[in-house]
């Protein structure tokens, strides 16, 4: 606030915390000629379009006439052209490559994996990416924070060099975890979606998709995060019978790209009511499909479950690893 009162002429900010500032005069839009609104269409997707009327809506910020107005957005839904037609003038649509695509240089594979296998899954999948690249890259998406935890465990007892980011962590943890992983003294990263947009990660080998995000456009910012700025990347998504819902829309994503729709997702596809486990494949064979599923025994921890209990932290320095 002490630098704010000295005046500024560029301000970053969260919608609330601005009008909040505003409405306590620490803030004033009055000679605001240029108003960005980032990532539009994913504040209207976290409820922020009533804080986004309110910024427009205060009677100190100049008319739409006297500014200028730019919103960027992934998508542009009903949503986000309503919102252009009311608040900006004259409005023009710039697009940069086909809304909602995926990059070329990225080679989208789709494994069928029953929930109960997704952990013995990910361990073998992870062995067999780095004995292919022992310098890959590998970012894990997973729904739930809890689970984000537990595999960042599971993953460190294996001897990876891995940090996790998800909602529950402070904004310094986040950016200790980014750090590690962007400087590549992290080879993995767990996380939620709370890093599929707006985080400039380089040189991202894989995404695995361990959990599949409900809306095919999440799925596109996901594995959008690999085959950067002209690079190749790999995406791979565990797909099963819980998952039918989005199997349609993934189908598209791939056959648009011309990358292979398997059966089994063709299947889902055509029609989601189907329990395609029961009818098509027996558990027991399904990890015999495709490249990514090397056979590998597993035992069940011998170790007490008070060691499982906190998340470890990889801080950089390799004395974690060895005398962990």
């Amino acid at each position: 606030m002490n630098q704010l009162s000295r005046g500024c002429d560029i301000l970053v900010a969260t919608p609330g915390r601005l009008i909040d500032f505003i409405k306590r005069e620490i803030v004033s839009l009055t000679n605001c000629t240029n108003l960005v609104f980032d990532e539009a269409d994913r504040m209207l997707d976290m409820g922020f379009e009533p804080q986004i009327q309110e910024i427009f809506q205060f009677s100190k910020i100049p008319k739409k006439e006297a500014r200028q107005t730019i919103m960027f957005s992934a998508t542009f839904p009903p949503k986000i052209q309503e919102l252009a037609r009311t608040f900006l003038k004259s409005d023009i649509k710039i697009t940069i490559g086909k809304i909602g695509s995926v990059s070329d240089h990225i080679d989208q594979k789709v494994m069928l994996v029953p929930e109960p296998d997704k952990l013995s899954t990910l361990i073998s999948l992870i062995e067999t990416i780095k004995q292919e690249n022992e310098s890959a890259h590998v970012l894990i998406f997973i729904d739930r924070k809890s689970a984000v935890d537990s595999i960042e465990i599971k993953l460190f007892r294996e001897g990876y060099r891995v940090v996790s980011i998800h909602g529950d962590r402070s904004q310094s943890e986040r950016d200790e975890a980014l750090g590690l992983f962007r400087s590549r003294k992290a080879s993995i990263m767990v996380a939620t979606d709370v890093a599929q947009r707006g985080l400039d990660i380089p040189n991202v080998t894989h995404v695995i998709n361990y959990s599949i995000p409900n809306d095919i456009e999440d799925y596109v910012h996901r594995i959008g995060r690999t085959g950067r700025v002209g690079n190749t990347g790999i995406a791979i998504t565990f797909f099963n019978d819980t998952n039918a819902s989005i199997a349609s829309d993934l189908a598209k994503i791939l056959s648009d790209n011309k990358q292979e729709v398997p059966a089994f997702l063709a299947s889902f596809a055509q029609s989601s009511s189907r329990s395609y486990f029961n009818k098509r494949y027996d558990r027991r064979d399904t990890k015999s499909h495709g490249r990514y599923f090397p056979q590998r025994t597993f035992q069940t921890s011998t170790r007490p479950v008070s060691e499982f209990m906190a998340p470890p932290r990889y801080t950089g320095n390799d004395d974690t690893w060895n005398n962990y």
